[in-house]
């Protein structure tokens, strides 16, 4: 499994993290994909057919909620399991933090009149 991610967008944006998983074992493998994440999230596939050394990439799109502050964080966490042995498993963490810059300030100018 490929390490821990990370990435930043604006509220409403989608983050997209792309996951590699290979099969180190001797033999062909399934490997069930499963995602925890607090933030609205999307996989491309639960589960994951590979040979002997094959590898593979699952995508998984995290969603920054509209809501969001600067600075919120969301770690999703990516597990891999084989079907073949429950012990073998690993895990990857994704981090999505959102950045809202403030627009920049703008002045009004007004004419100054003065009566005598």
């Amino acid at each position: 499994l490929s390490g821990d991610m990370a990435a930043t967008a604006v509220p409403g944006d989608m983050v997209t993290y792309t996951v590699t998983i290979t099969n180190l074992g001797n033999v062909a493998d399934t490997y069930t994909v499963t995602v925890t994440s607090g933030w609205t999230m999307t996989q491309s596939a639960t589960t994951v057919a590979l040979d002997s050394s094959a590898s593979t990439t699952v995508t998984v799109w995290v969603t920054v909620p509209a809501a969001a502050e600067d600075g919120d964080q969301d770690v999703a966490t990516v597990t891999v399991t084989s079907q073949t042995d429950a012990g073998a498993t690993a895990s990857a963490t994704l981090t999505t933090t959102a950045t809202v810059t403030e627009p920049p300030m703008s002045y009004l100018y007004l004419p100054v009149i003065v009566k005598p």
